[in-house]
């Protein structure tokens, strides 16, 4: 059904022009500090990232895990899921430095399909996907490790994935069931799957709770 729009709609005189300007000049009031307090930090002192890289490699582990936990993730294809573009980049940009076939997709990416199967060509509809392309997997395209925001986060058949790590959790857990079972299907040759979360810092948590929500 078409929606009439007056000619008007976006005539400055139709807002509250102080308030806007008084809302955003408080926005950047509390943005300023934030931006400020950050952005000295470099890719070494990004502690996540970096316990992140290091997960991969085998080379941090809790001490609750069992002996399967804490196996390297390198070797297998590896699922990792954030929130946004921005952060798929980043962290797909920074890992190609450390690891081989690396792949990062975002709404704003392009290629999704493609690269989700090429992270995946075991996968029935994927194979016929990259066939009907003409598309033939080798040893320079198949991808082993694929940062996604939420884009592959439902609807996809991921099953030759072997660890789903959750770089950001979703705040609804059904999300966080549905991108683990991306790689958790029917079909799947795996014996075993890695889930790894990371949770925000205590203090944090403190005061969103989201372990809470999750667990």
């Amino acid at each position: 059904e078409d929606i009439d729009i007056p000619e008007d709609a976006y005539d400055a005189k139709r807002f509250e022009i102080e308030r806007l300007k008084a809302a955003i000049a408080g926005d950047l009031a509390r943005l300023k500090p934030m931006h400020e307090m950050v952005q000295g930090i470099n890719v070494e002192e990004d502690d996540k990232l970096q316990t992140l890289i290091k997960r991969i490699k085998g080379e941090y582990a809790q001490s609750s895990w069992d002996a399967v936990g804490k196996e390297k993730c390198e070797g297998k294809k590896i699922l990792i899921f954030t929130q946004f573009a921005t952060t798929a980049r980043y962290i797909g940009e920074e890992l190609k430095k450390h690891f081989r076939r690396v792949e990062y997709v975002s709404g704003n990416s392009g290629g999704v399909l493609e690269k989700a199967a090429l992270f995946s060509p075991k996968t029935e509809s994927n194979r016929k996907y990259l066939k009907k392309r003409g598309i033939e997997v080798t040893a320079e395209n198949e991808i082993d490790i694929l940062v996604s925001t939420e884009i592959l986060g439902e609807g996809m058949n991921l099953q030759d994935g072997q660890v789903v790590i959750n770089y950001e959790l979703h705040w609804n857990p059904v999300r966080i069931i549905q991108r683990v079972g991306r790689i958790d299907r029917i079909g799947s040759t795996n014996d075993k799957i890695w889930v790894y979360n990371f949770f925000p810092q205590l203090e944090a948590d403190l005061r969103i709770g989201i372990k809470d929500v999750i667990e």
